[in-house]
C-alpha cells in the first residue's frame, strides 16, 4: 500500500531531526545502548511544533518515510538515526481551535512529601479517573 505524501512538496520548510544512538546521556553509566536519544529528539520536535504554533505557522511531525531512502537523499551516516521530519509553513486555511479538555477529569493530586529539609516532591497520578479507589487509598496512607 502506498500513501499520498504529495503535500510534502508544498511545505516550504522540512527539518529532519537526526539522533545519535551513542549519545543517550547515559553513556558514562551503561554499556548497552538505550533509546534516550529518541526521547530527546522527540522533545525537541514537540518544542518546534509548539514554537511554530505560537508563530502562527502550520506544522506536522512526519514519521512515515523509508529510512534507507532518507539516509541516501540527506547523506545521513549509518550510525545516526532519523527520528522525524518536521514540516513547517503557512496554513492553507484557518485552523479551528479544538479547545482544551478539563484537567480535573484527567489528573488527580495525590500527595506532597517533604524531603531533604524542605524540598517538596509532588506526586501526581496522571491516570484517567475511572472510579478506581486505589489513588484515594494511596493518598490516605501517605497523609
Amino acid at each position: 500500500m502506498r500513501y499520498q505524501v504529495d503535500f510534502l512538496k508544498s511545505a516550504p520548510v522540512l527539518i529532519t531531526v537526526v539522533g545519535d544512538p551513542k549519545k543517550t546521556g547515559l553513556d558514562a553509566f551503561l554499556e548497552e545502548g538505550t533509546v534516550g536519544y529518541q526521547y530527546a529528539c522527540s522533545a525537541a520536535i514537540q518544542n518546534m511544533l509548539l514554537a511554530a504554533h505560537a508563530l502562527g505557522l502550520g506544522s506536522l511531525w512526519f514519521t512515515l518515510y523509508d529510512k534507507k531512502n532518507l539516509r541516501g537523499i540527506l547523506e545521513i551516516p549509518e550510525d545516526k538515526n532519523p527520528v522525524g521530519i518536521v514540516c513547517l509553513g503557512k496554513p492553507g486555511a484557518e485552523i479551528p481551535s479544538i479547545g482544551r479538555k478539563e484537567l480535573a477529569g484527567k489528573v488527580r493530586f495525590v500527595a506532597i512529601i517533604s524531603l531533604f529539609s524542605g524540598i517538596a516532591l509532588m506526586l501526581q497520578c496522571a491516570c484517567y479517573v475511572n472510579g478506581d479507589q486505589g489513588a484515594k487509598a494511596f493518598h490516605r496512607a501517605l497523609c
